[in-house]
């Protein structure tokens, strides 16, 4: 999906991608997690960001790779071919979308490919960020979402941790679900929540980015009624 439209010249996900741009400079890091072929992750240090990017899927860590290295930024990014979760160490089956790689989910049978993925979370990383401004992380790991928050717990509470970015997808998670992910983050001082991307109102493409990060607050009781006529969010959670 996402290779079809950056060949014929579109962006993917623009309003993500322009929210991660105003969030990323020299003095940011940004955390990928679920960073597909890597086209925020390659935005962020486009935009002199480091990163670090893990993606389990071993076709699309191999075009990662292949993108980070092509594009000169081997520096700047640290990439990983694993699994984000609640603990370190562990095997988990990821099932394959034959139709879309990005797609491919822990939680969800394709009844086609599998493959044995290892697992980490952030808190197991042991990440510093004494030398970042800021720091911004970005999920989408098709219905893991509660095991990666789970395994940054200490993660959190750091204050420069000031933006997390979450891809919800109603085909794996519930209403419930998400409204007590957006409890939980809320808990942990992120007073602010914002939608990217509401599909499929919302094209996954679009030919140029936007200015700036969308300026419209959603509570919980306009989420909920959000969530009710979506498909697929991605929202911005600041602090």
């Amino acid at each position: 999906f996402i290779t079809k439209n950056l060949i014929a010249g579109k962006t993917w996900e623009p309003t993500v991608s322009s929210a991660i741009a105003s969030l990323s400079n020299k003095n940011s890091l940004f955390i990928d997690i679920g960073a597909n072929i890597g086209i925020h992750a390659l935005t962020a240090a486009n935009c002199g960001s480091n990163v670090i990017a893990f993606e389990p899927h071993p076709a699309n860590f191999k075009i990662l790779k292949k993108a980070i290295i092509a594009n000169g930024w081997d520096s700047l990014i640290d990439y990983y071919q694993l699994a984000v979760s609640d603990k370190e160490g562990s095997t988990m089956t990821l099932f394959d979308d034959p139709n879309n790689m990005g797609g491919s989910s822990l939680h969800r049978n394709f009844n086609r490919d599998t493959f044995f993925v290892l697992t980490t979370s952030i808190d197991a990383q042991k990440l510093n960020f004494s030398n970042y401004e800021n720091v911004t992380i970005k999920i989408d790991v098709e219905g893991h979402e509660k095991y990666v928050l789970m395994g940054m717990r200490s993660t959190l509470n750091y204050s420069k941790l000031k933006a997390i970015i979450i891809e919800f997808n109603k085909l794996l998670l519930t209403t419930q679900d998400l409204l007590a992910i957006y409890s939980y983050l809320f808990a942990y001082g992120f007073h602010d929540c914002r939608v990217l991307l509401d599909h499929p109102k919302d094209s996954w493409s679009g030919d140029a980015l936007p200015a700036h990060i969308p300026a419209f607050k959603i509570n919980q009781d306009e989420l909920s009624d959000l969530l009710n006529a979506s498909e697929v969010l991605e929202l911005l959670f600041l602090r």
